[in-house]
């Protein structure tokens, strides 16, 4: 897993930021993928609940809270967890603590969190990529889940007004 890890890692630092930020937001649908099975599986825990937020705001959606969720959730977190004596794996727990707390955040139904939870896993993994720059670390993360948030309020409302 290391290995790989740091493949992944290298390969970024390669890339462009450009580049970085589309490999990031592509990252945040591919992990949605990923974790359809245990959204499932929540439907069949908690039974076939709301999916998630209705009647947003598209200004608040796509850009007030991501943020607000990207302080919160992110930054402080970070900031917080980085002064702890967590040594071995300090930041894999940080992302980690980070993307709970964000899918918890997002109770809109068990599916939700779970999603939800997946979503974080990947702002939080951008947060730390650029920590060493806490405005482009913050920045970052703040702009890939505005793209995020963005796409899904365009797809949804595409898809309310097909017919």
């Amino acid at each position: 897993m290391n290995k790989a890890y740091l493949k992944f890692y290298n390969f970024l630092l390669r890339k462009s930021y450009f580049s970085q930020i589309i490999i990031f937001y592509l990252l945040t649908f591919l992990v949605a993928i990923i974790s359809l099975p245990l959204q499932l599986l929540a439907v069949q825990v908690a039974g076939n609940e709301s999916a998630g937020p209705k009647g947003h705001n598209l200004l608040v959606a796509t850009l007030i809270m991501p943020i607000i969720e990207t302080l919160v959730f992110q930054h402080w977190v970070f900031k917080l967890l980085e002064k702890t004596g967590l040594k071995k794996n300090k930041y894999l727990w940080i992302i980690i603590i980070s993307s709970v707390l964000f899918g918890i955040s997002h109770d809109y139904s068990l599916r939700y969190v779970v999603f939800a939870v997946s979503e974080g896993f990947v702002l939080a993994y951008t947060y730390y990529f650029y920590r060493k720059n806490t405005a482009k670390a913050f920045w970052t993360t703040t702009l890939i889940h505005c793209l995020r948030n963005g796409t899904t309020a365009l797809i949804l409302y595409t898809c309310e007004n097909l017919n």
